[in-house]
């Protein structure tokens, strides 16, 4: 993210700050946001010399606006798109002036600008609320933080009394607002690091690069449930479920320590990872009913709508984000992703290129969407992506894709080669989960051709490193494809009594090692009645 702007004369408010703790001022002229209404923060000032106040109150501020369902931020990537259009660069800060010249540009009402000051050995903090369209002032926060440490819970006074002048009503203020004191971390440092993390996340970029900072500010906080959280889904979308589960449940047993907005995020997410789907369908719900304007509620109930088989409420929800974070190239990807995997190739083609626009050049999961989209259109070069991957930490996942595409395409050597490298690249980068992941994926395709040698090798190696949600599915399914129903059984129904909430493991990975079990024992009359209760989770 970036950051805002302001002023503060410290000789006239010196008296006021120390007897009051922060003043502020009223506007008869305020523009009454509503929900379909958005907000653009201007790049902070930071007028005290340490960097560490750089993007650190940007993001602070932005949470903690974020808690009201009536706010909704013009993302960064959108503010920096626009710069263009200004004949600025990509990569200029977002001051006041350039705040209220996006903002009208974009018809967006209102921005905020902030400046950070020294006051002795305290810090002043300053927040202004300035019409777009006329350039007024109709609304002012100034409140003091005594020190360093003090700073967050002052940027949270500060953002609390600012929702009331954007409109937001006090019961819903009261609500879901929680003080900095008890929301996601006292550290600057810490969240110092976290924001960098998100910016890196923001661009596709989650490993190593978001989970490396998201690891230093749970170093420099080791309550920090957000971090927790978010380095969860950083290892999850590598395939390191064993990895992102600990840290999910840490974030989870700490959640009563974070904004009413993160604790429903967390709780959501928390379900989600351990594939509880009927209940993290029902969490996300209500995320999404509290926050109708959350692209992260509405992304990832839409992953949830995937994960059941309900393409097209997945489709509806991943287009309701992308019409939200606009000019984010995630959320762009996710809709070509669910339409390439409904086979409708013009409409993923326009996403693919916004994606693109937005930064999605260096995202594996667009090089991923590009690898599918040119296999499905016919092009001859579409393993061209792989080069790509060669030289991403993050690559390996691209390779996975690569042979799947093979092996349907009856590469089956370049596939198992695939595979094999994705896997052995995973656990260099001590991703054993993942790399097990990779491992039982080539066992069973290899059982699928029926070479059994190479399947229960492979399974073994996968199982070796991981005996997670990850691993043991296929892995187990490729030792029954290949007759071995004693291991196989002992290994699905060992997991899926040791993770009973989890429906995909108990729906339909069990169901289906038992399915193969019964196929190879020539017993096909209980093969429909073994799978019966994976139906409901069929692509419709």
């Amino acid at each position: 993210m970036t950051r805002w702007q302001v002023l503060v004369p410290a000789g006239v408010v010196l008296l006021g700050l120390a007897i009051a703790g922060f003043l502020y001022f009223r506007s008869p002229r305020a523009p009454q946001l509503t929900d379909k209404d958005q907000l653009i923060l201007a790049d902070f000032t930071n007028q005290t010399g340490d960097p560490v106040f750089d993007a650190t109150l940007k993001e602070a501020l932005a949470i903690q606006l974020e808690q009201s369902p009536l706010i909704q931020l013009v993302s960064d990537a959108e503010l920096h798109n626009n710069l263009q259009y200004l004949g600025q660069p990509k990569d200029q800060r977002i001051t006041p002036e350039l705040a209220q010249q996006i903002g009208q540009r974009l018809g967006v009402k209102a921005y905020l600008s902030g400046t950070i000051a020294p006051l002795g050995t305290s810090y002043v903090i300053s927040l202004n609320a300035v019409n777009c369209a006329t350039g007024e002032v109709f609304g002012r926060e100034q409140i003091t933080a005594p020190d360093k440490a003090g700073v967050l819970a002052a940027v949270s006074r500060a953002a609390t009394s600012m929702r009331a002048r954007l409109g937001e009503s006090l019961a819903s203020i009261q609500k879901l607002s929680s003080p900095y004191t008890n929301v996601t971390t006292a550290s600057l440092q810490a969240f110092h690091a976290f924001s960098l993390g998100e910016d890196e996340h923001r661009m596709g970029r989650d490993f190593p690069q978001a989970a490396s900072f998201y690891e230093q500010a749970i170093r420099l906080d080791p309550n920090f449930a957000m971090a927790y959280a978010r380095l969860a889904v950083a290892y999850g979308n590598q395939g390191a479920v064993a990895k992102a589960l600990p840290n999910m449940k840490r974030a989870y047993d700490l959640r009563e320590r974070v904004t009413e907005r993160e604790r429903m995020y967390i709780e959501s997410q928390y379900v989600l990872q351990q594939f509880d789907l009927p209940k993290a369908l029902e969490s996300y719900k209500l995320y999404v009913t509290t926050y109708p304007r959350d692209a992260q509620a509405l992304n990832n109930l839409a992953q949830t709508y995937a994960y059941v088989g309900d393409f097209e409420q997945a489709l509806a929800g991943f287009q309701k984000t992308w019409e939200i974070a606009k000019w984010d190239n995630v959320a762009a990807n996710n809709v070509a992703w669910i339409l390439l995997a409904i086979d409708r190739i013009p409409e993923a083609e326009r996403y693919l290129k916004e994606a693109l626009e937005q930064g999605g050049g260096d995202d594996t999961n667009y090089h991923g969407n590009i690898l599918l989209h040119d296999f499905q259109a016919g092009h001859p070069d579409w393993e061209k992506e792989t080069q790509w991957a060669t030289t991403r930490p993050a690559g390996f996942m691209v390779e996975i894709l690569a042979g799947n595409v093979n092996f349907f395409a009856g590469k089956i050597h370049a596939a198992d080669q695939q595979w094999e490298h994705a896997a052995q690249r995973a656990e260099q980068q001590h991703l054993p989960d993942a790399a097990g992941t990779f491992y039982a994926l080539k066992a069973v395709h290899d059982a699928l051709v029926s070479d059994c040698a190479a399947a229960r090798t492979a399974a073994h190696r996968g199982l070796a490193l991981d005996r997670s949600a990850a691993t043991v599915p296929d892995a187990a399914l490729a030792l029954a494809l290949c007759g071995e129903a004693g291991p196989a059984l002992q290994e699905a129904e060992h997991l899926a009594s040791a993770v009973p909430t989890n429906t995909l493991v108990n729906d339909v990975y069990l169901p289906q090692v038992r399915a193969a079990v019964a196929m190879m024992e020539h017993r096909p009359e209980r093969v429909s009645g073994l799978l019966a209760s994976a139906g409901s989770y069929m692509p419709v």
